[in-house]
C-alpha cells in the first residue's frame, strides 16, 4: 500500500491522494519523511509544523532507496541465515535429538521381542495380541495419504513427534502387556513421525539435524550394547528408559517450538506444502503411486529386517557366522560402520545429489545383495549338523558389506519417503514396510519351529540363510524398480539443487562431526581398552576350593515369568550359589525376535565367568552354552537328532555341549543338555549315553540338562527313557530322582507344571549335597545345585575301570531297545501345541 500510495503521489502530484499520503505520513510516523543518503529516516516534527512537501524526482529517489534498503536487509538477513551456528551450539542443540533417535532406534530393536514374547509366554494372562495391534497401526499409515493428512501432520512434525519418546516411557510399566502395547504403539508412532519429517518444508534446518542425530544415535547406541555385552541398558533398564524417554519428549516440544516460531517469522516457509492440493483428496485410491510406493516400501521392509537380524550390535556378524569369535571381532563391524559413516557425510557435505545417480543405485542396491548372498556359504562344522550355511570368513565378510552398506540404505530409503511424501504417497510406503516385516517375521518362526509355524514350515526350517537371500533380493529389486521421476535423470538438471538446497537457518555439518569424533575417540582410546583389560581379569581363575558347585538352569531364553529380562536375577542367583560351573538350558533365542541379545554372555561378562556360545548364530537353537569359572578345554558342540512323530510339533536344534574343565590338577567331563519338550526325546535320551559309553567312558564326567521327563507327575523318572543313563556309564543322579522308590510327586524345577525335568548326573565325585532354590523366581524353571568333592586317591583312574566293566556286562541288544520310541497321546500333544 505504502509502494502505490507513493507511486501515485510522484505520478500526479496535484492529485488529492498526495494530501492523503502526506497527512498519512505525519499522523501514522509521528513527523516527517526526508531523504538521507540511500535510506529513508523518520524524525520526529515540532508541533504545528507544516508538512514537508516534495517534488515528484525526490519521491522517485524515496521510493528507490527503499527498495534498495529492503533489498540489502534480506540480502543480510539471508546471509547471515546461512552462516552456521557455532559448533559448541550445534552440539547443545543435537543431544536432545539425539535423545530422541536413541528412543527410535531402541524401539526398533524392542518391540519384536515384546511380540515374541506373547508366543513363549506360557501363563496365558496376555489377552490382547501385539501382532493386531501392529497390523491396526500398519493399516493407519493409509491414512497419511487421504485427506489432506500428510499436509497436517507435517505442519506439525513436532507435536507429532511427541508419540514415540512418550510411548517408550510409558513402556517401563512393569506388566508384560503394557510393556508390548506401549513399544508396538511407539514403532507405529515414529514410522508417522518419520512421514510428517520427510513431508515438512525442504529448508528446515530441522531435518540436518535430525538425519544428523539419527545416525549418532545409532553409532552411540551399538557401542553401549558392546560395552553390556549384547544388553540394551536404554531399552532394559526403567529409569533409563523413562529418563530417556523424557528427553526425547523434550526435543519434540522444542521442535515444535521452533516451527511456530518460523512460520509466525517467515510466513509459513514452504507454502506449496502447507496449503491444501487436489492430490490431498485423491486417498488411497489413486494408484499412480502406489508401483513407487510399493518399491520403496520394499526398501525400508528389508532394510528394517536386516537391521533387526544381524546390525543391531557390533557383535552380531561375528557371532552369527563364527563358531567363537575372539574378543576383538567386533572391530570389523566397528571399522565398517566407521568407514561408511565418513563416506556418507563427505556425500552429504559436497554431492548431496550423488544419491540420485545410477551409480549409487548400483552400489547402494547391489552392497546389500552381495552380502545376503554370501550367506549361502558354509565354514563351520557341528557334529552330527555339518557344515553350517551362513557361518565361515566369507558369510562374515559379507555381514560386514552390511554393515558398511546400512548407513547408505538408510539415505536412500530416506530420500525416496521424502519424495513419497511430498507426492502425498509415504502413508502407502510405510504400509508395505509393515506388511513386508510382518511375513519376515513369520518367515523366521517358521525357520525356528519348523512345520509348527504358520507358514513356509518345511520350506524355511532351519535354513536362516534362506531368509536372508530374500531379504537382499528384496532390497536390490526396490532400488530398481523405485522411480525417480522419469528414471534416474541427469545429475545436472534444475531439479536435483531444488531438491537438495542447503537449510536457510544454519547447518549441523560441523556440530555432528564434533560428536561423532569425540565418539568414536573415546570409545577407541577409553571404552575398549577398559573392557579388554576386564575381561583378561575375569580370565585368571583364583584358588581352587575343594567343593565343586555344579548348576543346572534353564533360563527361558532370557525372561521370567513376566516378560522382564532376568539377567541381573540370574548372576545374582548364581553368584549368591557360589556357582563354579552352570550348565545353561534355553539360554539362547531367535535373533531377529530378541534383539540380538546374547544370554550367555551377558551372564558370564556380569559373573566375570568364561562361557562357551555353543554354535554360530546362523544354526537356529534356542539353547546356549554352559558357564565356567575353571579353566575349560576341547569345548565342542553337538546337535541332537529331531526326534520323528511329531508332523505338526516344534522341532527345535537343541544343543549337547561339551568341555573338559581342570579342577585343581584333575580333569573333569562337563555336559549340558537340553532335549525336546513338545515330542517324544527318548531317542535323543538314548544316543546321549550311547554316546557317553562309547566316547567318555574314563574319568570324573558330570551330565546336567533340561530333559523334559518325565511329563506327568505320577510318573517316576525310573520309568522313562532316563533309565539308560544310569546303563553301563557309571552315572548316578544327585537327587535321587531315578530311586524306583521314589517318593511322588517328586519336588517341581517346572513352575508351569510343577514337573521335575532338571537334572545332574555325576560320575567320579563325591557328592556332599543337592538342593533346589524354590526361591529363585528367575524364569519357569528353579535352577538345581549340587556341591561335590573329589573322593581320596585317583578317582579318575578306578572310575574308568568300573565303566568298562559296566559296559561289558551290558546286554547287546541294548542299543535297539534304547532307540524304540514311545509316540506322545493325544492329550499331550493338544497341551503341548505351538500356539
Amino acid at each position: 500500500l505504502f509502494w502505490w500510495v507513493a507511486r501515485t503521489c510522484v505520478r500526479a502530484p496535484t492529485h488529492p491522494l498526495a494530501h492523503l499520503w502526506h497527512l498519512c505520513a505525519s499522523r501514522l510516523g509521528g513527523g516527517y519523511v526526508q531523504p538521507m543518503g540511500n535510506v529513508c529516516s523518520r524524525r520526529l516534527s515540532k508541533a504545528g509544523a507544516r508538512i514537508y512537501a516534495t517534488p515528484a524526482q525526490d519521491w522517485i529517489a524515496i521510493v528507490e532507496a527503499q527498495e534498495q534498503h529492503e533489498a540489502e536487509l534480506a540480502r543480510r538477513e539471508e546471509e547471515a541465515a546461512r552462516q552456521p551456528r557455532h559448533t559448541l551450539l550445534q552440539v547443545v542443540l543435537l543431544v536432545p535429538s539425539i535423545a530422541w533417535a536413541l528412543c527410535g532406534w531402541s524401539t526398533l530393536i524392542g518391540f519384536p521381542e515384546a511380540m515374541y514374547w506373547h508366543y513363549i509366554d506360557q501363563t496365558g494372562k496376555n489377552h490382547i495380541h501385539p501382532q493386531l495391534v501392529g497390523l491396526l497401526w500398519t493399516f493407519s499409515f493409509l491414512l497419511l495419504d487421504c485427506l489432506g493428512m500428510q499436509r497436517l501432520v507435517s505442519a506439525n512434525s513436532g507435536l507429532v513427534s511427541l508419540l514415540p519418546p512418550l510411548l517408550f516411557a510409558l513402556s517401563a510399566l512393569p506388566h508384560a502387556e503394557v510393556r508390548s502395547l506401549c513399544l508396538t504403539g511407539a514403532a507405529g508412532s515414529l514410522a508417522w513421525s518419520a512421514a510428517a519429517i520427510m513431508g515438512g518444508a525442504t529448508d528446515s534446518p530441522n531435518r540436518q539435524r535430525d538425519g544428523w542425530a539419527c545416525l549418532i544415535a545409532l553409532c552411540a547406541l551399538l557401542m553401549v550394547r558392546w560395552l553390556y555385552s549384547t544388553m540394551n541398558p536404554i531399552l532394559d533398564d526403567p529409569l533409563i528408559k523413562i529418563a530417556m524417554g523424557c528427553i526425547g519428549a523434550l526435543a519434540a516440544i522444542c521442535t515444535f517450538m521452533e516451527e511456530r516460531m518460523i512460520r509466525r517469522v517467515d510466513g509459513n516457509g514452504d507454502a506449496s506444502n502447507n496449503c491444501l492440493q487436489v492430490s490431498d483428496c485423491r486417498g488411497c485410491a489413486d494408484c499412480g503411486n502406489w508401483p513407487a510406493a510399493a518399491a520403496t516400501g520394499l526398501m525400508g521392509g528389508c532394510a528394517l529386517v536386516l537391521f533387526q537380524a544381524y546390525l543391531s550390535t557390533l557383535t552380531e556378524p561375528s557371532a552369527s557366522s563364527l563358531a567363537q569369535p575372539s574378543n576383538l571381532s567386533f572391530l570389523g563391524a566397528f571399522a565398517a560402520l566407521a568407514l561408511s559413516l565418513a563416506a556418507l557425510a563427505a556425500v552429504f557435505s559436497m554431492v548431496p545429489w550423488w544419491l540420485d545417480t545410477c551409480q549409487a543405485a548400483l552400489f547402494i542396491g547391489g552392497s546389500p545383495f552381495l552380502g545376503c548372498i554370501l550367506q549361502w556359504t558354509a565354514g563351520e562344522r557341528v557334529e552330527s549338523w555339518g557344515l553350517i550355511q551362513g557361518t565361515g570368513s566369507r558369510a562374515h565378510a559379507g555381514l560386514l558389506i552390511l554393515v558398511a552398506a546400512f548407513p547408505f540404505m538408510l539415505a536412500l530409503f530416506g530420500k525416496e519417503l521424502y519424495l513419497l511424501a511430498r507426492s502425498r504417497a509415504a502413508g502407502r510406503a510405510l504400509f508395505v514396510v509393515g506388511l513386508v516385516w510382518t511375513v519376515c517375521v513369520q518367515a523366521h518362526f517358521a525357520v525356528i519351529y519348523g512345520p509348527a509355524a504358520p507358514s513356509w514350515g518345511t520350506e524355511l526350517e532351519g535354513r536362516s540363510y534362506l531368509l536372508t537371500i530374500v531379504l537382499g533380493i528384496g532390497w536390490s529389486i526396490g532400488v530398481v524398480s523405485a522411480p525417480n521421476r522419469a528414471g534416474r535423470p541427469s545429475v545436472h538438471e534444475l531439479w536435483y539443487m531444488s531438491q537438495h538446497s542447503t537449510p536457510r537457518r544454519g547447518e549441523y555439518t560441523s556440530g555432528a562431526l564434533t560428536l561423532l569424533g569425540l565418539l568414536f575417540g573415546a570409545f577407541l582410546t577409553c571404552l575398549v581398552p577398559m573392557r579388554l583389560l576386564a575381561d583378561d581379569a575375569s580370565q585368571q581363575v583364583g584358588g581352587m576350593g575343594e567343593i565343586l558347585t555344579v548348576v543346572q538352569y534353564n533360563v527361558q531364553q532370557g525372561f521370567n515369568m513376566h516378560g522382564v529380562l532376568n539377567t541381573r536375577c540370574v548372576s545374582d542367583a548364581l553368584s549368591a550359589a557360589g556357582a563354579d560351573l552352570v550348565g545353561l538350558a534355553d539360554a539362547s533365542s531367535p535373533r531377529l525376535a530378541t534383539s540380538n541379545r546374547d544370554m550367555t554372555l551377558a551372564y558370564a561378562r556380569r559373573l566375570e565367568f568364561g562361557h562357551f556360545p555353543g554354535v554360530p548364530g546362523a544354526l537356529s537353537s534356542v539353547d546356549g552354552g554352559f558357564l565356567s569359572r575353571l579353566p575349560f578345554t576341547n569345548a565342542s558342540a553337538r546337535t541332537l537328532r529331531v526326534p520323528p512323530g511329531c508332523n505338526h510339533c516344534p522341532t527345535q536344534t537343541h544343543l549337547w555341549t561339551r568341555a573338559t574343565v581342570i579342577w585343581g590338577e584333575v580333569p573333569v567331563h562337563f555336559h549340558s543338555v537340553h532335549t525336546e519338550w513338545f515330542s517324544d526325546a527318548g531317542p535323543q535320551v538314548a544316543e546321549i549315553a550311547h554316546e557317553i559309553r562309547e566316547h567318555y567312558s574314563n574319568g570324573p564326567l558330570i551330565l546336567v540338562g533340561t530333559f523334559n521327563m518325565p511329563k506327568k507327575d505320577h510318573e517316576r523318572p525310573s520309568e522313562t527313557p532316563l533309565r539308560h543313563f544310569l546303563k553301563g556309564t557309571g552315572l548316578r543322579e544327585a537327587f535321587g530322582a531315578m530311586d524306583p522308590d521314589a517318593e511322588l510327586p517328586l519336588p517341581a524345577t517346572e513352575l508351569v507344571r510343577g514337573l521335575h525335568v532338571d537334572y545332574i548326573f555325576y560320575r567320579g565325585l563325591e557328592l556332599r549335597n543337592a538342593s533346589i532354590l524354590g526361591d529363585v523366581k528367575c524364569s519357569d524353571h528353579l535352577p538345581i545345585v549340587a556341591n561335590f568333592k573329589l573322593p581320596p586317591g585317583r578317582p579318575h583312574e578306578r572310575m574308568a575301570v568300573g565303566a568298562a566293566a559296566a559296559r561289558a556286562q551290558r546286554p547287546e541288544r541294548e542299543v535297539e531297545d534304547e532307540a524304540e520310541e514311545s509316540p506322545m497321546t493325544r492329550a499331550t500333544r493338544e497341551e503341548l501345541s505351538f500356539r
